[in-house]
């Protein structure tokens, strides 16, 4: 399920899941101004879930024109998969990026 929550001139979309090439879902939370215009994308994996991505200086990237994706790496948080610490990663953010590359909001960077 996609839930959309608007606040502060911002759209966080909850719930994305990101396809890796091995069918695996990671689980993602989409944060980019109101509105439809293409930005770039700031990309942030992280392992360590929602403690962590409440310190992430969210808006002032968006207010700099940026959209945000915080992911959940690969067996933490909602993401599938299990947690091999290193093993997956270069692989799943190659894949995140593509992903995200064909993003209508995305404009390739």
């Amino acid at each position: 399920m996609t839930e959309t929550v608007e606040t502060l001139e911002t759209t966080a979309i909850d719930s994305i899941r990101v396809p890796m090439r091995d069918g695996v879902l990671l689980a993602a939370t989409v944060y980019r101004p109101a509105g439809t215009d293409v930005r770039p994308v700031l990309l942030v994996r992280t392992p360590y879930n929602e403690q962590m991505s409440r310190t992430l200086p969210v808006a002032p990237a968006l207010e700099a024109g940026f959209a945000v994706v915080v992911q959940n790496c690969r067996g933490t948080a909602g993401s599938g998969g299990e947690l091999w610490a290193f093993e997956n990663e270069a692989d799943d953010g190659l894949d995140t990026i593509e992903w995200l590359r064909g993003r209508p909001w995305c404009n390739g960077q």
